[in-house]
């Protein structure tokens, strides 16, 4: 349940100028064309001239709509991340309800990536449970990340309306909270109890931060089983010398 007291990181909205004047365009595209059969330079029927109007409208009317949802998204931008004591919930990834991660399956969290657009990326210390309630996109992506040793969930600056580095501090202190909660209340059950109860081991690792400049890629290294020589075929270096004849002569 989402208390008044969770903090919500908001989504980053998208260049607002570059989609902006994309929008702007379609609009003003649409009204020329709309415009153009009333013009001195009219088309050379009325059939082809309400053709183009229909274009125009239709231009006009999808950038009018795209441009509402740019301006009612940088209004009233949607959450990207919500906070509790307990955990946090991602809906960047999972579909409308997204995926909930307690701090405690946490084992390792750093920031990587570009100088320009670095990532948060945590490494869980059970990935199994948080694939699987991935949408079919995510998922994929997450299971290639763990292929290429790169950590499950990675939590992009272009996707948070926050720095990443405030980012980072706040996961740092919010799971050292959650294990130092859990380690008291396993304390506090022993005496109440007066049972042997085991203390909790789980640990937190916070890496120190791998930025670039450039952007690496990862490549695998596929070992090709050995190729099999044909029978009567010898290496080159086991041959006998060869007498090559010029036909010419």
């Amino acid at each position: 349940m989402v208390k008044n007291d969770n903090i919500r990181i908001k989504r980053r909205n998208p260049d607002f100028l570059l989609y902006g004047f994309s929008y702007l365009f379609l609009i003003l595209a649409g009204i020329f064309l709309i415009s153009l059969p009333f013009l001195p330079i009219a088309p050379p029927s009325e059939a082809i001239g309400y053709v183009i109007m229909g274009v125009g409208i239709l231009f006009a009317g999808s950038g009018a709509v795209l441009y509402g949802i740019l301006l009612y998204g940088g209004i009233r931008p949607s959450d990207a991340l919500v906070i509790t004591n307990k955990g946090f919930t991602n809906y960047m990834v999972g579909g409308k309800n997204g995926v909930y991660v307690e701090w405690v399956n946490i084992a390792s969290m750093k920031v990587f990536g570009l100088t320009k657009a670095p990532m948060l990326g945590l490494t869980l210390s059970d990935s199994d449970s948080y694939v699987a309630e991935l949408d079919g996109k995510h998922a994929r992506i997450a299971r290639n990340n763990l292929e290429l040793g790169i950590p499950v969930i990675a939590i992009s600056q272009r996707e948070v309306a926050v720095q990443i580095s405030d980012l980072k501090t706040l996961f740092s202190r919010m799971i050292k909270g959650a294990i130092s909660w859990e380690q008291y209340a396993a304390h506090n059950k022993k005496i109440e109890t007066h049972e042997d109860v085991p203390q909790p081991t789980h640990s937190f690792t916070v890496e120190p931060d791998h930025l670039t400049e450039k952007r690496e890629h990862k490549t695998r290294t596929v070992e090709l089983p050995p190729v099999d020589k044909e029978p009567g075929v010898q290496p080159l270096e086991e041959q006998e010398d060869v007498t090559v004849l010029d036909m010419d002569e």
